[in-house]
């Protein structure tokens, strides 16, 4: 079966997740380095809206549920899912302002 667009969207994320984890210590982690790695490479827009100058510090103790210093995938998706809604919420904000204007051709 082909995959879907949302299938692929899924499987670039877990591929993303494990471009960075398998760097250093387990490949299947995220170090601290190796998710700011990420955030700065991959998540560029969301890194900029946080005004926090220890977002990344903030971030990493945030989504360490077990504080185990590693962030694993399922910790990771919390991650994902805040960027996500985010995302959503700019679009509907700049969505809205758009309709207005539509209005007026």
């Amino acid at each position: 079966m082909a995959q879907t667009q949302l299938e692929k969207c899924f499987e670039t994320v877990i591929n993303i997740f494990h471009q960075y984890s398998v760097r250093v210590g387990h490949f299947d982690t995220l170090t601290k380095g190796e998710l700011r790695q990420l955030i700065e490479k991959e998540l560029p827009t969301f890194l900029k809206e946080q005004k926090n100058p220890q977002a990344i510090e903030k971030i990493f103790t945030d989504l360490d549920k077990n504080k185990d210093k590693q962030i694993s995938f399922g910790e990771f998706m919390d991650l994902v899912v805040k960027v996500v809604i985010a995302a959503h919420e700019h679009i509907h904000k700049e969505g809205d302002d758009g309709h207005a204007h539509h209005h007026h051709h």
